[in-house]
């Protein structure tokens, strides 16, 4: 055969004259056939040319490449679909949960920010990094509501989630993939490590994580590239310039969010090591370099002074003033309230390193990426759970990893090893289920321990209803959430506990401010003034200069006299 435009294709047969009259009746045109004769007075070459249709003649084989070719995208890709859906499936549940201190008080300041304060000073002042309030400020200008901070939080999942299973699937195959892919959504919905919040942990984990998977894929192709030449090592430091843009970009969302950027540099001094070339080093550590040197360079044009005391100082300040029997006190309580999500997890990990050791498999860089997650959450502040979440992406990539060698551990073994994956994936959606099943007005105390979320709806609905013209409020002092939930807005710059204490002069601009004809109109007391103050000027400025209103689940509201 040889192939004719237009779809067709020639095919040489014997022929005699005594075939034409067929032709000429149309019985082989009904098959879908053309014969062409050559010319009488041409050499004997052929005896007469066939056209036959090509779809017809190809069918079998197009469509057998064609399954193929799906099988082969089902098998490397499939798993992406199963893990997107799965971790907003499983996420749908909690959207309705109160919404956090932190939560409400990030999307206010970034409102505030949109509608022209300036970042880290007293109209929008915040300790958090710049690109996490920047991602605040693209939510709320989209829709400054609870549910739009809840909805961002399951696409931050999705991406921590799909992260996870490409980091696996590049280590240990596709398997691997959709396991940790699924791991990470469904640990990540648990509500006691609360991932469900639309946290600094989370999103951080999202960049983060991605860069982690960049890196690992880098790393795989390396060999490959090398032996393809100059131009393909050139293309692929470029993959390992962008792992080190979004590993450094990670603190910038988090300051502790150092993990990541942490297995990016070990896969990149690893292979500075092995071909005695600098060139990976380099390349990630410019990638890095991108991110922090254009917030450098926004820090110096807004306010350097400023932007350093809230992000660095102020930390730096808080942690000091804490005791070590203080702070370990907090990671004990951390841990025992995020078991229930995380115990499965660890012991499928467990399960997985001892199979790794037991095959002298390495899985580089995991170790090293989880031991920096559990450091980072470890020496937080103030031991809050969700500290943890940032942990939840290595443990499923290093969990995943077994799974592979089910199929030739022996029978006990392989009996273990599923169990612990099954109980990673089943004890955060039984965690869902006994959380759900309690009143909802219980629930923020069964997950955070803090019974005013419990009372923020009402309290936001009875400020809507008696201060019809959104006049200024205050949550005394750190309920930041409140101004979100009743849309209203306040005069006063700190909107969380540790500064109102440890930032310099706050505690009596708070006095000043709530004395003066511009304080608010209505002051909602979450917490005693004499444990703010215990000086006492608080508590006789608010008895002085205010009445209560209303009582509402216990939580007093004052009304400016």
């Amino acid at each position: 055969m040889f192939p004719l435009c237009l779809g067709f294709t020639w095919t040489v047969v014997p022929c005699s004259a005594t075939d034409r009259p067929a032709f000429c009746q149309g019985r082989n045109a009904k098959r879908g056939r053309m014969i062409l004769d050559p010319p009488a007075a041409g050499p004997s070459v052929v005896d007469r040319l066939e056209v036959v249709d090509l779809e017809a003649a190809l069918g079998g084989p197009v469509a057998r490449a064609s399954h193929l070719a799906t099988s082969r995208w089902a098998a490397r890709w499939g798993w992406v679909p199963i893990v997107a859906v799965t971790t907003a499936v499983v996420r749908v549940p909690l959207l309705g949960l109160p919404l956090d201190p932190d939560e409400g008080g990030y999307a206010y300041v970034a409102h505030r920010w949109a509608a022209g304060a300036q970042l880290y000073t007293t109209a929008a002042w915040v300790d958090r990094p710049p690109a996490l309030m920047l991602v605040f400020r693209w939510i709320t200008d989209l829709s400054y509501s609870p549910i739009a901070l809840r909805l961002a939080a399951v696409l931050a999942a999705m991406v921590v989630a799909l992260g996870a299973g490409a980091c696996a699937r590049t280590l240990a195959g596709p398997r691997a993939g959709l396991v940790a892919g699924l791991l990470a959504g469904v640990v990540l919905a648990g509500p006691f490590v609360e991932g469900y919040q639309l946290n600094g942990e989370l999103l951080a984990s999202a960049v983060g994580t991605w860069g982690v998977a960049v890196a690992v894929m880098w790393r795989q192709g390396e060999r490959s590239a090398e032996r393809q030449g100059e131009r393909a090592r050139r293309r692929s430091t470029g993959w390992l310039l962008l792992a080190g843009v979004l590993a450094g970009t990670a603190p910038l969302v988090k300051q502790s969010a150092i993990d990541a950027l942490v297995a990016v540099l070990a896969v990149a001094v690893a292979h500075a090591v092995r071909t005695r070339r600098p060139r990976a080093l380099v390349a990630s550590s410019v990638g890095a370099a991108v991110p922090l040197v254009l917030a450098v360079a926004w820090g110096a044009a807004t306010g350097w002074s400023r932007a350093w005391y809230a992000v660095v100082a102020f930390q730096a300040q808080v942690a000091q003033s804490q005791s070590l029997g203080h702070r370990v006190g907090q990671l004990a309580s951390s841990v025992r309230h995020v078991l229930p999500d995380l115990l499965g997890l660890l012991v499928a990990a467990t399960v997985a390193a001892v199979l790794l050791v037991r095959q002298g498999r390495r899985l580089w860089p995991v170790p090293v990426w989880l031991a920096a997650a559990v450091l980072a959450a470890a020496t937080g502040p103030f031991g809050h759970p969700h500290y943890w979440v940032q942990a939840v992406a290595p443990l499923s990539v290093l969990a995943a990893s077994a799974v592979p060698s089910i199929a030739q551990m022996d029978r006990r073994l392989r009996r273990v090893a599923i169990t612990a994956l099954a109980a990673a994936v089943l004890i955060p959606v039984v965690g869902q289920v006994v959380v759900l099943a309690r009143p909802a007005a219980s629930r923020p105390v069964l997950l955070t321990g803090d019974r005013r979320q419990a009372a923020d709806t009402a309290i936001a609905d009875w400020l809507r209803a008696h201060d019809p013209v959104a006049g200024q409020v205050f949550a005394f002092v750190g309920a930041a959430e409140t101004y979100l939930d009743s849309g209203r807005g306040t005069g006063y710059p700190y909107l969380w506990y540790e500064p109102v204490q440890h930032v310099p002069g706050a505690l009596p601009m708070l006095g000043r401010w709530l004395a003066s004809n511009a304080g608010p109109r209505y002051v909602v007391v979450f917490q005693s003034p004499r444990t703010v103050d215990p000086s006492g000027l608080l508590t006789r400025i608010l008895a002085r200069d205010y009445t209560l209103a209303v009582t509402i689940d216990g939580y007093r509201i004052l009304a400016r006299r």
